[in-house]
């Protein structure tokens, strides 16, 4: 391209703006990725969490034959630390064990009877940052831990 005498190199204002629309476009779909793995990533940790409260359970019957409830949000935790709290042979109410929670989760695990009459708990694990579903698992059912959709109110 030829330029004329007394003109400046250097790109339009036309040129500009196309450059900047392009930038912008591909600025939206990275924020939408992340979004994507921000909520990937929290729902993994609620997992991770259940995990660990079905494996304290299943300690806490072996070494108690009791299983444990417990109501736990980490913002009201030292270090994520969450007791379990059991009843013994004479109902009296002891600690039987811990688990943890992870950053921005609960953990609510409550003890339940089974259809065969055997003894049994539930764990649901939720975190604020991810408001469509929770997490749970039923002893009674023996099933894989479940995503559930949390009902909109």
């Amino acid at each position: 391209m030829k330029l004329k005498t007394g003109m400046k190199k250097g790109f339009t204002l036309v040129e500009l703006l196309f450059v900047m629309a392009i930038i912008a476009i591909l600025a939206g779909f990275a924020i939408a990725n992340l979004q994507d793995s921000t909520t990937t990533a929290l729902t993994t940790s609620m997992k991770n969490d259940a995990r660990n409260a079905i494996a304290a359970e299943q300690t806490a019957y072996a070494n108690e034959q009791s299983y444990g409830t417990a109501t736990c949000d980490f913002k009201d935790l030292t270090n994520g630390i969450c007791p379990l709290e059991g009843t013994d042979s004479d109902g009296n109410v002891i600690d039987i064990g811990t688990t943890t929670v992870s950053k921005g989760n609960k953990v609510v695990i409550e003890t339940s009877t089974c259809d065969n009459g055997v003894d049994g708990y539930s764990v649901t694990v939720t975190n604020s940052q991810v408001n469509d579903k929770s997490i749970t698992y039923d002893s009674c059912t023996n099933s894989a831990i479940q995503t559930t959709a949390l009902p909109t109110t």
